[in-house]
């Protein structure tokens, strides 16, 4: 009751099929469970560690961010987790620095003045009537 044709083409069938792509589980993680290192969070870089890893495409970790609540637990792709190096703690340092920067520089107040001076004559002007109207500079009474 089965088909000769169809047991002839399976095993031909099969061996002509490309191998399957690797898994994404044979890549090699790149960070290991409870390794420190440093994540991003908000375009800056802060201590972290490794909590779990997820295989995948890309993998992802689970970090918790050293001092910080573990409300503050996030998943990371690979590519926002580095290595504490010197170069990468230099990094995350101008990280920190650039906001301020940046801030400090677009709120600072401008030291130029709004109005310009009075003009000489005016100020002289002005200086000789308020002297006429101050009481008692005409030396009435006394």
């Amino acid at each position: 009751a089965t088909n000769p044709l169809h047991l002839f083409l399976t095993p031909l069938a099969t061996s002509l099929a490309p191998p399957p792509p690797p898994h994404p589980a044979a890549m090699p993680a790149k960070f290991e469970k409870d390794e420190t290192v440093l994540a991003y969070h908000e375009k800056c870089l802060y201590d972290a560690k490794i909590i779990s890893h997820k295989p995948g495409t890309p993998p992802t970790y689970t970090v918790s961010f050293s001092g910080w609540h573990s409300s503050w637990n996030a998943q990371l792709p690979e590519s926002q987790i580095l290595k504490p190096t010197d170069a990468n703690y230099k990094k995350a340092a101008s990280l920190l620095r650039a906001p301020w920067e940046s801030s400090a520089a677009a709120t600072a107040p401008s030291r130029k003045r709004k109005t310009p001076d009075p003009p000489a004559d005016a100020a002289a002007a002005a200086a000789g009537s308020s002297a006429a109207v101050t009481p008692g500079a005409e030396g009435g009474e006394g």
